[in-house]
């Protein structure tokens, strides 16, 4: 796969994984609407733990898979290890979101749509971007160039 369609795809995906997880909570809110009456289950209290864990998670591994990124010899490689990087730490991202929303569902406690929103920003901060990969994979100029080269 050539560089520009392993950057496109992995742009696609995010975006793919944003609108699913906005579309899961446009559902659940036009759906649901306001329940007056919230059933708690106890599973709200791990809620803060899952959510801080998976996106800590993914962030650390992300983090650690650049460092191992960085040292490959060609941008070819780099652009694949990165978008399996951003696969991996969006995921860990997009569960706990999922994971909130399914709260709200089961719960009815409106409290879970913060935790939603906060899994968003950070999925929001985690957007994958030519700069991000430039910065996170210590690109060279020469590096850089190939890259904008197979872009256009």
């Amino acid at each position: 796969m050539d560089i520009k369609t392993s950057f496109q795809q992995t742009n696609i995906l995010y975006l793919a994984l944003l609108g699913g997880q906005m579309f899961f909570a446009a559902i659940i809110f036009f759906v649901l609407g306001t329940n007056e009456n919230p059933v708690d289950t106890g599973l709200g209290l791990a809620l803060p733990f899952v959510m801080l864990g998976g996106i800590g998670a993914g962030y650390w591994i992300y983090n650690q898979r650049a460092i191992q990124g960085a040292s490959l010899s060609s941008v070819s490689e780099k652009t694949m290890h990165y978008r399996v990087s951003n696969i991996i730490r969006l995921a860990m991202t997009e569960g706990p979101n999922l994971l909130a929303l399914v709260m709200v569902l089961l719960e009815g406690q409106t409290s879970y749509w913060l935790y939603f929103a906060a899994g968003i920003l950070a999925f929001l901060y985690f957007r994958p971007s030519k700069d991000k990969f430039f910065s996170d994979y210590q690109l060279s100029a020469s590096e850089q160039q190939e890259f904008h080269a197979a872009l256009s």
